[in-house]
This record gives structure tokens, C-alpha cells and sequence, in this order.
């Protein structure tokens, strides 16, 4: 009865794992969460896609110096696993670039507009510094003119001197 029910629970197990598989789908690489998946093909990836006509068999005997029955790459399983394992871990370290270059980006496009917020500041503050000395220079410049140095006071005096010359130059003829 034990034995029943264990193999009722490893083929429930097997069944719900079966059930909520996940078939491999577009991995998006731009989002720190949810972590992709790395045992699926990641963006712009190729598909080593097996050709299924092709006659190679699950083991081939071969003999030292012996040439292959068709061209390729034979590996022996231990190879097969690591070779998975880095193609596994390349696509992690894949995805921690993408996310590191984002970080990077948006702090490099912060501090730029940083930098143009300070100069903004500086470049308006130095503008309204200018103002207060054009005014301030301004009124010193009314405040500083007499009344003796306005053109006014030069014509008129000229016109004086004139009439008074020439008042003088005809009564003495």
C-alpha cells in the first residue's frame, strides 16, 4: 500500500511539474525583476536548431585513427554539461551587463542634467547680479551729474556768450 501511494504522489509530482512547465519564451533582459530564465535562449540569440534527418546516432564507436562517419564536433557527456553550464552563465552575465549599463546610463543622464540645473542656476544668478549693477550704476550716473554738466546748461550758456559777444562787438564799432 506504501509503494502505491509513493508512486501516486511521484507521478502527481511529475504531473504537476509537466503541468506548470514553462515553455521557453522571449527573455527580456531590460528588467532587474523577474530574473530571466537562463536555460532559454536569450535576446537576439541564435537557435542551434538540430537537423532531425540527419543520421547521427546517440553513440558512435570510433577507433583511434579512425575518420568520423559525418563532419562535426563529438563531445563526451561531461562536456556537453559544462559547455551548458557556460552557456547558462553567459547569459546571466549577459543580463547583469544590460542591467548595469541601464543603472549606469540613467546616472550619467542625471548627472548631466544636473550639470545643466547648476549652470541654469549659476548662468540666471550672474544675469540678475548684471541687472542690479546696471541699475545701481545708473542711478549713480543721475545722481553724479550736476546741473552745470547737463547739455541744457551748455546751450544756454553758449547762446549767452554769443549774444554778449556779439551785443559787445556791435556797440564798440
Amino acid at each position: 500500500m506504501k509503494y502505491i501511494i509513493g508512486l501516486i504522489l511521484i507521478f502527481f509530482t511529475l504531473f504537476y511539474y509537466l503541468a506548470h512547465a514553462k515553455e521557453c519564451t522571449i527573455q527580456d533582459y531590460t528588467k532587474e525583476k523577474p530574473a530571466p530564465n537562463f536555460n532559454c535562449p536569450s535576446p537576439m540569440e541564435e537557435e542551434l536548431i538540430p537537423n532531425s534527418d540527419s543520421p547521427i546516432k546517440l553513440s558512435v564507436p570510433l577507433l583511434q585513427g579512425k575518420v568520423a562517419p559525418w563532419d562535426g564536433i563529438l563531445l563526451d557527456p561531461a562536456k556537453v554539461i559544462k559547455l551548458g553550464l557556460t552557456i547558462t552563465a553567459l547569459r546571466r552575465l549577459r543580463w547583469l551587463d544590460t542591467i548595469d549599463s541601464q543603472i549606469r546610463t540613467k546616472v550619467n543622464l542625471r548627472l548631466i542634467e544636473d550639470n545643466y540645473k547648476t549652470n541654469l542656476k549659476l548662468v540666471i544668478i550672474q544675469r540678475d547680479d548684471n541687472q542690479l549693477k546696471l541699475q545701481q550704476s545708473q542711478k549713480n550716473l543721475v545722481e553724479s551729474q550736476k546741473w552745470y554738466k547737463y547739455w541744457a546748461f551748455g546751450v544756454i550758456v553758449g547762446m549767452g556768450v554769443t549774444s554778449t559777444v556779439t551785443t559787445i562787438v556791435i556797440i564798440t564799432r
